[in-house]
């Protein structure tokens, strides 16, 4: 049993399946991947399902108790399942307690990522000290190595300001999940209005060549600058293609410029072009 439905809940639980083993997912927000858009839960959702994965959306672990072999544990829904492990994926924090980051005269606070400024250098008493992996701020390998860039620029006499509105954030299913900029859920947290548009994969050339036709792809505009602010994407390989959608957030690429670019056929980049030249003729 895998408890979180989060990227890492979503990861390990594809992995197991593919092993052979029977895997049950609990999330008790009723979806997977609530912070990403709902279309991406859904597709791998589907996904899941098809590898014989069980979900149990909705509900939370009310108890548990260990038998001779495993575990019984009922859940919230009034349901039960029975597991030889559990897995916990229900979510992290940085662990900054006991590195004795205090003889650096670094104040920290359990629970919470090392604060750094606007070059990764970490305030501290009298000095600053580089700082990457525990900071906090979007919890990815690849965002970890631009801040160790930015960092070591930044020593090396050569100032450097981390950016991080377009820091993708990656799911590594099959399909993979894939968002950069704002999702719709941090909009509305914002009380940002912006413009949605999407596509069906199935709609491509390439999704019968691959003869998979799973997938979505979405993106999100900010009506008064008319610019990309997000997108999210659920397909094969979608952390390959959908890497210029991240450009035109980062460079802030105009849309009427994005919806003239031409894709090779037969791609899943091709996906991007009708919600492009909506964005753009709503604009």
């Amino acid at each position: 049993m895998i408890l979180g439905g989060g990227p890492v809940g979503c990861e390990l639980a594809q992995v197991y399946a593919a092993f052979g083993s029977q895997v049950a997912v609990v999330e008790a927000s009723g979806r997977l991947l609530t912070a990403e858009a709902p279309f991406a839960g859904e597709v791998l959702a589907d996904a899941l399902r098809r590898m014989g994965v069980d979900l149990r959306l909705g509900a939370a672990v009310a108890d548990a108790e260990r038998k001779d072999v495993g575990l019984r544990l009922w859940l919230t829904d009034g349901g039960t399942l029975d597991a030889d492990r559990v897995l916990v994926a229900a979510g992290r924090r940085p662990r900054v307690e006991g590195l004795g980051l205090e003889n650096l005269g670094i104040d920290v606070t359990p629970g919470q990522g090392i604060p750094v400024d606007e070059t990764c250098r970490v305030p501290r008493r009298g000095r600053r000290v580089g700082g990457r992996d525990v900071t906090g701020v979007a919890r990815t390998t690849h965002a970890a190595r631009y801040q160790a860039q930015v960092a070591l620029s930044n020593l090396l006499g050569h100032r450097r300001e981390a950016d991080y509105r377009a820091i993708p954030r990656v799911v590594y299913t099959t399909p993979t999940v894939y968002s950069v900029g704002i999702s719709p859920r941090q909009a509305e947290e914002l009380g940002i209005d912006i413009l949605t548009a999407g596509y069906d994969l199935a709609a491509t050339a390439r999704a019968a060549v691959e003869a998979d036709e799973r997938g979505r792809v979405e993106l999100y505009a900010d009506p008064t600058r008319g610019l990309l602010v997000g997108a999210a994407a659920a397909g094969l390989h979608a952390e390959e293609w959908m890497s210029e959608i991240a450009l035109a957030i980062r460079a802030e690429t105009p849309l009427s410029l994005l919806a003239d670019v031409v894709h090779a056929f037969p791609t899943h980049g091709e996906s991007v072009e009708a919600p492009l030249r909506e964005l753009a003729g709503r604009l």
